[in-house]
């Protein structure tokens, strides 16, 4: 008989609604393989376009996946106090779904973030007897800490400490996109665990045709006949991206030389403002991630920085 996987996480999106994430690259994979696959998610993620359902629990089948959208709390900010109520949301409403109408699972695999997850993904290894695994994409709360200047004793990062080492100890394996993930869940835990890495890839096929922008972007934020240095990805403070941005105030009077930052974040509104009537940086909005490739084309250097800070490690 057909394995089944259950794929959990609250910021799983396809690229249909404008950023792919890995869950459904993966779960494509997987289901290309014989194994039936169903991704369960939430219908609030600020990095992506999904439109708002009128149920708690809708199915839709995705590149041959089984899809469930959980309606949850909206939010905006990445960092905001209604992103947590979001996370909550979700971890009650997964509690309560109707599992009855999904095939059972061989495994279960809980990625971060939310943390939270973790305590319905165990439920769920206990109600249905399958495997736990456990996938790292970001390690929290270490990075709150870290990059976010929370105390360890805040007590909202003390219960995803104990979410953290919940789930490294309840998991049948844990990996994560780190090649050193292991060295950080030892730190943790004291001992050494069932660690491996499974590293970000790519799809071949996404990057084999360039997607034509929408009508007039090119013209109103891709300055012609410059050198252009290009950064794609969030403006947040785990970007680091001060660097970049001193770089384009100190070379303002190098007129071939173009600043070319794209996305959005946290930070968006105050780089913009501290750079006010630069004429040699442009915040160019974000596009969909097929796109993304055909303004990386129009750069010739391309920057990506991070924080000096253990979660680098």
């Amino acid at each position: 008989m057909k394995k089944t996987i259950w794929y959990i996480s609250k910021y799983a999106s396809p690229l249909k609604y404008g950023f792919g994430t890995r869950h459904f690259y993966l779960a494509r994979e997987f289901s290309r393989l014989g194994i039936n696959t169903v991704i369960i998610s939430s219908d609030s993620n600020h990095l992506a376009n999904i439109p708002s359902r009128d149920s708690s629990y809708t199915k839709e089948i995705i590149d041959g996946v089984e899809t469930w959208w959980i309606k949850t709390i909206k939010y905006k900010g990445a960092a905001s106090f209604r992103r947590i109520l979001s996370w909550l949301d979700f971890e009650i409403k997964l509690w309560l779904m109707p599992m009855s109408k999904l095939p059972k699972p061989d495994v279960v695999i809980v990625s971060s973030l939310s943390l939270l997850t973790i305590f319905n993904g165990y439920w769920i290894k206990k109600k249905f007897g399958c495997k736990l695994t456990f996938e790292v994409r970001d390690i929290w709360p270490l990075t709150i800490i870290e990059e976010g200047d929370f105390s360890k004793w805040n007590p909202f990062v003390m219960l995803l400490a104990w979410a953290e080492r919940f789930g490294y100890r309840k998991a049948d394996v844990i990996v994560g996109t780190m090649p050193n993930l292991s060295e950080h869940v030892e730190a943790v835990m004291g001992r050494q665990m069932n660690c491996h890495c499974v590293p970000f890839g790519y799809d071949p096929e996404l990057y084999s045709r360039s997607e034509l922008l929408p009508s007039g972007y090119e013209e109103r934020y891709i300055p012609p006949n410059k050198f252009i240095v290009g950064y794609a990805g969030s403006i947040g403070t785990t970007n680091a991206l001060a660097t970049l941005m001193n770089c384009a105030i100190e070379m303002k009077d190098l007129d071939n030389i173009h600043f070319l930052l794209l996305g959005d974040g946290d930070l968006l509104g105050y780089y913009k403002a501290r750079l006010n009537g630069r004429t040699n940086v442009t915040f160019a909005p974000k596009v969909k991630k097929s796109q993304v490739q055909t303004v990386l084309d129009h750069c010739q250097v391309l920057y990506f920085s991070v924080m000096d800070s253990k979660v680098w490690r």
